[in-house]
C-alpha cells in the first residue's frame, strides 16, 4: 500500500476528478496503478481512454465494463462501483484492443456524478517511450484538470529514430535535432515547450511534467541497488573474500558507484540549472 501512498503523494491525485495521461510508453500502467491506488483510499475510480488500449490490461482491474451507449454505460457503471472497484470502461473491442471514447463522452461521464475519479489514457505512442503529438493531438476534454506527460526514460541516450520514437520525423523538426541524435533533458524540455501539446490544454488545467519524477526516480532507484551491492561487498570483505590478489567485485562496484555519481552530476543542472525558453517567447 505504501506505493500507492506514494503514488497519491507525488501527483497530489485527490485533488483531482478528471485525470488525463499522454504522451510516451507507460501510460496504461500509470493509469492502473492510479486507479488502484485511489480505490485504496476509498475512492470510486474510472479508468478508461480516448484512444485504445489491450483488453488484457483493461481486464487487469476489478471490472470492466463495454458497450456503445454512453449513457446505459454509465448507468451499468454507477451499480458496478458499489461492488467493484475500480473499474474500466470501453466501448467496444477491435482485435483484442478496448476501444474508447471521444471527449464529449469523456466529459458525460464526468458530470454524471459516477465516480470520484476517471482517469484517461489520452493519446497512444505504438509503444515508443517517447512521442511527438500529431497535429490532431492529444484528445484531452475541456473540463480536465490534471494532464501528466508521461516518457519513457530509457529513451535517455538513445539516438533518435523509430525505435524509440513515435513519429521521429516530426520531433527531429520540432526540436531541430538530426535523426541519430542521442536524447538528453534538453531535447526533451524543446519537446515540452512546443505550442502542438500545450496550446491543446485546457487553460484552467494543472500540468504535471512527469518527467522530473521519472529521472529522479530511477536515479534513486540505482543509488539504492549501489547500496545494496556495498552492503554485499562489506559482508564478503568481513568473510575474508578479498585480498591483495583478487578484487574485482571491489573495483566494479566502485566503478557503478562512480556511474551513479555522473549521472547526478548530468541530472542536476538538467533539472534544475538549465532554462529551457521556448522559440519566440518574450519576458
Amino acid at each position: 500500500m505504501k506505493q500507492g501512498d506514494d503514488l497519491i503523494a507525488a501527483f497530489d491525485l485527490e485533488r483531482y476528478r478528471f485525470i488525463h495521461l499522454i504522451g510516451g510508453g507507460g501510460k496504461t500502467a500509470l493509469m492502473l496503478a492510479m486507479a488502484r491506488a485511489l480505490a485504496g483510499r476509498g475512492k470510486r475510480v474510472i479508468a478508461t481512454t480516448s484512444t485504445r488500449i489491450r483488453r488484457s490490461e483493461g481486464e487487469a482491474l476489478e471490472g470492466l465494463l463495454i458497450g456503445p451507449n454512453v449513457r446505459e454505460l454509465a448507468e451499468q457503471a454507477r451499480a458496478a462501483l458499489a461492488r467493484l472497484n475500480p473499474i474500466v470502461l470501453a466501448s467496444r473491442v477491435e482485435d483484442e484492443k478496448l476501444l474508447g471514447f471521444s471527449a464529449g463522452a469523456l466529459e458525460y461521464f464526468v458530470t454524471a456524478g459516477i465516480a470520484d475519479t476517471l482517469i484517461v489514457e489520452a493519446d497512444g505512442s505504438a509503444g515508443r517511450p517517447l512521442k511527438a503529438h500529431a497535429a490532431w493531438e492529444p484528445v484531452i476534454a475541456s473540463s480536465a484538470d490534471l494532464v501528466v506527460v508521461v516518457v519513457g526514460a530509457w529513451c535517455l541516450g538513445q539516438p533518435l529514430d523509430e525505435r524509440t520514437v513515435h513519429r521521429a520525423d516530426l520531433l527531429a523538426q520540432r526540436t531541430g535535432c538530426a535523426h541519430g541524435t542521442p536524447r538528453d533533458m534538453l531535447s526533451f524540455q524543446k519537446l515540452e515547450g512546443h505550442h502542438s501539446v500545450a496550446s491543446e490544454l485546457p487553460p484552467h488545467t494543472h500540468v504535471f511534467f512527469s518527467l522530473y519524477f521519472v529521472m529522479t526516480g530511477i536515479h534513486a532507484i540505482h543509488i539504492i541497488v549501489g547500496i545494496g551491492i556495498w552492503l554485499w561487498i562489506l559482508k564478503r570483505n568481513i568473510r575474508g573474500d578479498f585480498s591483495t590478489r583478487y578484487w574485482t567485485p571491489v573495483d566494479i562496484t566502485a566503478l557503478y558507484w562512480h556511474l551513479v555519481d555522473l549521472v547526478l552530476i548530468y541530472l542536476f543542472p538538467m533539472m534544475y540549472l538549465i532554462d529551457y525558453v521556448p522559440p519566440g517567447h518574450k519576458g
